[in-house]
């Protein structure tokens, strides 16, 4: 896919990667890398076919032939169990005629693919098994016309793709991934919960950008979340690919706690909470008995889903359940508001990009120059 950028906004990155100011010098990135859909779709090529990314867990696919379908960027992609017990990706477009062969966002269990098409039937290995009435096909090589499979990687519970032009090498480069996460203590006799998912009118960035703010929005966004979290505790360590904010929490007692409020409380919050974020646009989050993630799926230039999973350790009774996600919620429904507040100020025309607060604001910086890199590659 070929991208033709504005010579304006060429000129601007060229100016950027050529300056490259000092993190207290630094302004934050031109309104263009959030509102241009040009941008946008240099971004898939630059960015989300360039790194690994989230789809999946390894518990959905529990037993021979179990799989489950997704979308990313117009990428329909299939993941499975297949017979030798391994998982496997597989483009979801039938050699054919390009129609897809399962539904778009479905799953379930199979002993083959078959195209609703034509009939075309592929097996769990994504080999051409049938074409009905396709006599002898000469001239053409059955094997070369199996589903085309798609780099995979497990890490943790989490399964990753590659949908960009893979080198082998990179297959062992885990420096995507947090070390800290691959302790397996951490999802020992963890459950999944439930996933839900909030439709956001802003660039897949601004979610991010307000994730890796060093909790500098907490106070003035979340005032249920603030009154748990020890800030002269918050701190962040940015790595390569990835960065980790922690803080402990201000503990406190539950005893006037309202049993029908959204507003947080000790017992969800722990003791700390650690929030992992991996480049570019996949989140872990550690709190108490809970863990959940947050995968930042875009859609348009001003607009993405952000899907959120689940998991809490040990036995949830129904009313811990209600009441955690009751709290969690509130805190995302205040993020999709200033996320679409912000989308709204970068559309206006007026805005012009302003400094990083250095107190609190590295881990962003650090993803903004990550981008930059991809965009030069």
């Amino acid at each position: 896919m070929v991208v033709v950028l504005a010579e304006n906004h060429k000129v601007a990155l060229k100016k950027r990667q050529r300056e490259m100011p000092s993190f207290e010098e630094a302004i934050t990135p031109e309104v263009f890398w959030y509102t241009d859909p040009a941008f946008f779709n240099f971004e898939k090529e630059a960015v989300f076919k360039k790194s690994w990314q989230f789809v999946g867990r390894v518990d959905q696919l529990l037993h021979k032939g179990d799989y489950f379908s997704g979308e990313l960027l117009g990428l329909p992609y299939i993941v499975v169990k297949s017979e030798d017990e391994g998982l496997r990706a597989y483009y979801n477009i039938c050699s054919h005629h390009a129609s897809l062969i399962v539904d778009e966002e479905s799953s379930g269990r199979k002993d083959c693919f078959q195209c609703p098409y034509h009939g075309w039937t592929y097996g769990l290995k994504g080999e051409l098994n049938k074409i009905p009435g396709g006599g002898s096909l000469k001239g053409l090589s059955v094997k070369s016309l199996g589903l085309k499979e798609i780099p995979l990687k497990v890490k943790g519970p989490f399964i990753f793709l590659y949908f960009g032009n893979f080198k082998e090498k990179e297959r062992d480069k885990d420096d995507f991934f947090p070390i800290e996460l691959l302790d397996e203590s951490i999802f020992k006799n963890m459950a999944f919960v439930g996933r839900f998912s909030y439709e956001i009118k802003c660039n897949w960035k601004v979610f991010v950008d307000n994730y890796l703010d060093g909790g500098y929005h907490i106070p003035w966004m979340h005032p249920g979340l603030s009154g748990q979290v020890n800030f002269d505790s918050y701190h962040t360590d940015v790595y390569e690919n990835y960065s980790i904010q922690r803080c402990l929490s201000k503990g406190g007692d539950e005893k006037n706690f309202k049993k029908d409020s959204d507003l947080d409380f000790p017992e969800r919050v722990g003791k700390s909470a650690r929030y992992f974020w991996m480049y570019p646009n996949f989140m872990v989050n550690i709190y108490g008995q809970w863990i959940d993630t947050n995968w930042v799926r875009p859609i348009k230039e001003n607009e993405c889903i952000v899907y959120f999973d689940y998991f809490y350790r040990g036995k949830l009774n129904d009313d811990l359940k209600q009441k955690s996600l009751r709290a969690s919620f509130k805190v995302q429904e205040e993020d999709t508001v200033i996320c679409e507040r912000v989308q709204k100020g970068l559309a206006s025309g007026v805005y012009n990009p302003g400094p990083y607060v250095p107190k609190y604001e590295y881990p962003m910086f650090s993803f903004h120059q990550k981008l930059l890199s991809s965009y030069q590659r």
